[in-house]
């Protein structure tokens, strides 16, 4: 027999998965971030990151609403790397802070419609500001500054992404 939950129930059971989700990929996050290490099952060796969509990708849960938080959580760190190539423990952190107070909204009688169309929204006027504060990348230096602090501070992938894109173009 399947189990059925409905209202807030629902919601609460949703928002353990994203906050499981958001929780182990966030404690990647920065410099200093922690790595994870997963259990993939299925008789496979530990896997260990410290990148947030790998984690993303490898998170799982036989709970169906709490796999429904993960995708969520996943998804969101999926398009940061799809559009930016990087971001994606940030989009992962922002994503659960944006679930866990829409749910507090709806849970408090708000409507879940006009919620979804306030964010997208508010998104919007990030993504505009966010643009005009953009600098854009003028020589390999700068490049080679942002490859390296992708790269955990290894000034030597830094370099060689410098490099590439020298070839290749912005």
């Amino acid at each position: 027999m399947r189990e059925l939950f409905f209202d807030k129930e629902a919601r609460a059971k949703m928002l353990e998965g994203v906050n499981d989700a958001a929780n182990a990929i966030g404690s990647t996050l920065g410099p200093r971030g922690k790595t994870v290490i997963i259990d993939p099952g299925n008789g496979n060796p530990p896997i260990m990151s410290k990148d947030g969509v790998t984690v993303a990708s490898l998170l799982d849960s036989k709970d169906n609403l709490k796999k429904t938080g993960i995708m969520l959580i996943r998804q969101a760190s999926e398009a940061s790397v799809k559009d930016c190539g990087d971001g994606t423990t940030t989009a992962a952190v922002l994503a659960q802070s944006m679930i866990n107070a829409g749910v507090l909204a709806v849970n408090n009688g708000a409507n879940s419609q006009e919620i979804k169309s306030g964010m997208e929204k508010a998104v919007n006027c990030v993504v505009d500001a966010l643009k005009a504060m953009a600098i854009p990348l003028t020589d390999n230096d700068m490049i080679k500054s942002i490859g390296t602090i992708s790269a955990n501070n290894d000034e030597d992938i830094g370099g060689k992404l410098a490099e590439a894109y020298g070839m290749i173009g912005n």
